[in-house]
């Protein structure tokens, strides 16, 4: 049900931005040149301490449990896995190594979370603890996924999980647990077993991100394709697809006037703001804007990284590629935040949706397999049943075990 409910809001807000795009596109990167805002207080403090975390990686050896990914997830599995079996020997493997420093490249998303505190409290070393309980709200961790993966990160090294690079040659262990997104091993053959209709559910609340819900009739029904061990949502013979663009670092004061300025003076523009959970002193704003497809192919090959927008609107080519509608939105935002404040595009995000089936898999003679966390689906992360819910789900597994 979970992944159902993020292509079922999909339908419900951002029908219109459903597209097929097929592009090769250039190396994106989520690192930022600059700190975008000034660090103070717990903030600061978290990052003085991933700066001192060391990202070296060991040699492959020999491990019980091989964890693909070293991400939130694959580093939330190993913490839960150790922590109800200390004797068993784990070890994280991971592609995104520098090979001249022979480390983890930083962590770079800087996406806010939306994850309970109690997901992550009993495995997260105390001293994270107490600095994440100072910045979330109502029990929330509320930090972005950059700090988040530090934090794990730190509680690994401290449990002795080692992070070894992924090559071909993985010592064989007793069960891999497959975390790199879908990575790992290819679900592409696309063999059809059969095909269901499903009734749109319409949202029993409103909510308040800013989309408007769709009252097109056509929209009803959704098709789920079932491939044997996938199944993807299709629409029009196609699978369910989405350009999204985040503007990140916004200011939170802010996003009841864009909303009335975005859809109740200037129609649908498919916006979705969402401030964060952290403690007003430190928080800001995460703004999603749904792209029709044209637009998509006119700005990807412009935001390879994040950018400020004010440098990104100074670019006569940047404004020239820019549809009337994001152009009107831009020039919005750029008149009320502080050029001292200033927001930032980060690379547009191709949403994709999937499930893979849970089902006893081995992989070359006894070693069992399992997708978790984006191998095992992908939500929507407008309604934050991606990492949120892969983490829930991590922790009511092992503390029913425990």
């Amino acid at each position: 049900m979970t992944p159902y409910l993020g292509w079922n809001y999909a339908y419900n807000y951002d029908y219109q931005y459903f597209s097929n795009i097929n592009k090769k596109r250039s190396q994106k990167s989520y690192d930022y040149k600059v700190e975008p805002k000034d660090l103070t207080l717990e903030l600061l403090e978290l990052e003085n301490l991933n700066q001192a975390t060391s990202l070296k990686i060991k040699p492959a050896n020999s491990s019980q449990i091989a964890i693909i990914g070293c991400g939130p997830v694959g580093m939330a599995a190993a913490l839960w896995l150790k922590k109800l079996y200390p004797k068993q020997s784990i070890c994280i493997y991971e592609n995104r190594i520098d090979m001249e420093s022979n480390s983890i490249k930083p962590f770079s998303r800087r996406w806010l979370t939306f994850i309970k505190l109690d997901s992550l409290e009993p495995i997260l070393n105390i001293k994270d603890i107490l600095i994440i309980k100072n910045i979330g709200l109502q029990n929330y961790i509320g930090i972005d996924i950059r700090n988040l993966e530090y934090s794990l990160l730190r509680a690994i090294r401290k449990q002795g999980i080692y992070v070894s690079q992924m090559n071909n040659k993985i010592p064989k262990p007793e069960i891999i647990l497959d975390a790199s997104g879908g990575r790992f091993i290819n679900n592409n053959k696309l063999e059809i077993k059969r095909k269901l209709k499903i009734n749109r559910r319409l949202p029993q609340i409103k909510e308040n991100f800013g989309q408007k819900l769709s009252t097109d009739n056509k929209f009803n029904q959704f098709e789920l394709v079932d491939f044997g061990h996938t199944i993807r949502p299709f629409n029009n013979g196609s699978p369910l697809q989405i350009p999204f663009l985040k503007i990140n670092y916004l200011p939170t004061k802010i996003k009841q006037e864009f909303i009335y300025f975005s859809n109740e003076l200037n129609h649908d523009y498919g916006i979705y703001y969402w401030n964060g959970v952290m403690r007003d002193d430190l928080n800001h704003a995460l703004l999603f804007i749904s792209l029709l497809e044209s637009e998509f192919y006119l700005i990807d090959d412009l935001i390879n990284s994040p950018l400020r927008l004010d440098q990104a609107w100074d670019s006569n080519l940047f404004k020239e590629k820019t549809s009337k509608r994001l152009s009107i939105l831009f020039e919005w935002l750029l008149s009320k935040i502080e050029k001292t404040k200033m927001c930032y595009l980060e690379p547009l995000f191709l949403w994709e949706p999937f499930l893979c089936i849970r089902k006893e898999m081995y992989i070359s003679d006894n070693t069992k397999y399992l997708r978790i966390g984006d191998s095992h689906y992908i939500g929507n992360p407008k309604v934050g049943n991606g990492l949120t819910e892969h983490l829930k789900e991590l922790k009511n597994v092992f503390s029913r075990i425990q």
